[in-house]
């Protein structure tokens, strides 16, 4: 898949967004391999203590003066919401390459100097290990989301899903240089082909090959679409997707699971259209669906959270964090 396309889930709007989740890399560095972390606010010998690790507490001066007057109480709430990720889950070998990955395409596209300016204004001196930090908490996010929706299908993802008719689609595209269009008696476009013999060969060749090739093989051989690179992925498409032409989005949303098209011309050429899926594992296991449905329900990635926490045995003590979170669960607008 691309790292594009990817990387809308887990960047959201830029290099600023890392506040939302990444705590300080001075102080979280080695808080979170094997260690215990949990979120306080006391007195210890005199001095008001914002969380601990292994009882050996960070106190307010150092933290408040840090990040916590830039960013007030989420700032205790992004500290709370890592200890948790930590805690659930264990930080994989996948979890770190797919981290680096995503590192290294930021760093690509927009400049190391320019994304460790901006890690470095908001107090992640760190660099790239806080950048390698905030894409393995993204994806702890997300395990934690999903689960919580699995527990929850009911409430959670049965709705979404018979309401907008979700499912995982791929394609091949063979292109038609000679394509026309008419009206008919009722308004609608019709295209009609005058493919080449070679545009032929190549829509009957993908055509046979599928009857002994898995799709995504077929597609990396056959498509001339970019996403032929990545097997013919297009990803979720719902009732409501509009980003595609209306022949494409009508026979990708008449198909049953696992359906293969027969060709769809289109203003394009010939589509041969796959629904990979559409049963909860497999739509939970998709980039775009968790955040289509945080997007119905911004509760739902908060009460995960919480959750989990007091599965864990957190308590917090700051009645202001309390309010803060309770103030995110009634109002759904959890970051």
């Amino acid at each position: 898949m691309d790292y594009k396309e990817l990387l809308k889930k887990y960047w959201f709007v830029g290099v600023v967004a890392i506040v939302l989740l990444v705590f300080v890399g001075v102080y979280a560095a080695d808080a979170y391999k094997n260690r215990e972390l949990t979120v306080a606010a006391k007195d210890v010998d005199g001095k008001s203590a914002v969380y601990s690790v292994d009882g050996e507490y960070v106190f307010a001066d150092d933290f408040y003066n840090s990040l916590y007057n830039q960013s007030g109480l989420n700032a205790e709430f992004i500290a709370y919401q890592r200890a948790v990720f930590s805690k659930a889950y264990e930080t994989t070998d996948d979890m770190n390459t797919i981290a680096s990955n995503y590192a290294s395409y930021m760093y690509q596209q927009y400049g190391k100097e320019y994304v460790d300016s901006q890690l470095a204004a908001m107090g992640y001196v760190n660099g790239s290990d806080d950048l390698i930090n905030y894409y393995i908490d993204a994806q702890k996010r997300d395990l934690l989301v999903k689960d919580y929706c699995l527990a929850n299908v009911d409430q959670t993802v049965t709705p979404y899903i018979e309401e907008n008719d979700p499912r995982v689609i791929y394609h091949i595209l063979v292109k038609v240089e000679d394509v026309t269009s008419s009206t008919d008696v009722d308004g609608n476009t019709v295209y009609a082909a005058n493919p080449t013999q070679e545009e032929t060969n190549k829509l009957n060749g993908a055509l046979e090959a599928l009857k002994t090739k898995s799709f995504q093989d077929v597609a990396s051989e056959y498509s001339d679409d970019s996403s032929a690179t990545y097997g013919g992925y297009i990803g979720l498409i719902d009732k409501n997707t509009t980003q595609y032409v209306q022949e494409f989005k009508d026979a990708s949303m008449a198909l049953k699971a696992d359906e293969v098209s027969e060709p769809v011309l289109s203003q394009y050429g010939y589509h041969i259209i796959w629904n990979a899926g559409q049963s909860v594992d497999t739509l939970l296991n998709e980039p775009d669906f968790l955040s289509q449905l945080e997007t119905i329900n911004p509760t739902i990635a908060i009460k995960a959270i919480t959750e989990k926490a007091e599965a864990l045995g957190f308590e917090i003590v700051d009645e202001n964090l309390k309010t803060f979170i309770n103030a995110q669960l009634e109002s759904g607008d959890a970051q």
